[in-house]
């Protein structure tokens, strides 16, 4: 399965349409990890998302399964292609970072899941 190029990075690149309906297959092996901190949460995710600062990420690395395939996520797709080159480091290869984040998300009026503030 792959959905993205990867150009000269380590990483597929993911557009909106490819990670929507990687979104829309609801496949256990894929998964999606938002980057941002938890006030970023709070204005909504990706249904189903993880949330992983990218603060934390690393030491929560030995917890995934490096046979799924993960898309990052952040607002604008900075913050998760630095997750996701850390990702490939620690030899993780099916990892996606989702171009314009979630300001492209929002653009195209795609589901959201708002969180508590409570986190």
């Amino acid at each position: 399965m792959n959905f993205g190029y990867k150009g000269i990075s380590n990483y597929y690149r993911l557009n909106i349409d490819a990670a929507f309906k990687m979104f829309s297959l609801n496949q256990k092996d894929i998964v999606f990890i938002d980057v941002r901190d938890s006030k970023e949460w709070e204005d909504g995710i990706i249904p189903n998302s993880k949330t992983i600062s990218l603060e934390d990420l690393e030491k929560e690395l030995i917890n995934l399964n490096k046979d799924f395939h993960y898309v990052l996520v952040c607002n604008y797709g900075n913050k998760s292609s630095i997750a996701a080159n850390s990702m490939f480091k620690n030899g993780f290869n099916n990892v996606y970072n989702l171009q314009g984040g979630m300001l492209e998300w929002n653009t195209q009026k795609y589901p959201i899941y708002r969180l508590s503030p409570n986190l």
